[in-house]
C-alpha cells in the first residue's frame, strides 16, 4: 500500500522500476545452473519447482 502523500509519484516510481526491468540482463537457462552450482542448490525444471515459475526472459520473479 502507497502512503497516501506518496500517492502522486507512484506512477513516476513504477515507470522507473520498468525502465530498470528493461535495462538489466537476462540469465540464459546455463547462467542459472552454474549460479545454482556454486551456492550447492538443484534447479527443478518444469511444473516440479515448488516456487513461483520463472519469466519467459529468464528473470526470477522477484
Amino acid at each position: 500500500m502507497v502512503p497516501p502523500d506518496l500517492v502522486p509519484h507512484a506512477a513516476l516510481v513504477k515507470e522507473w522500476c520498468k525502465r530498470k526491468i528493461a535495462e538489466s540482463p537476462r540469465w540464459s537457462p546455463e547462467k542459472w545452473r552454474r549460479i545454482a552450482a556454486i551456492h550447492g542448490v538443484e534447479l527443478a525444471d518444469g511444473p516440479t519447482c515448488a516456487e513461483a515459475p520463472a519469466h519467459k526472459d529468464g528473470r526470477d520473479a522477484a
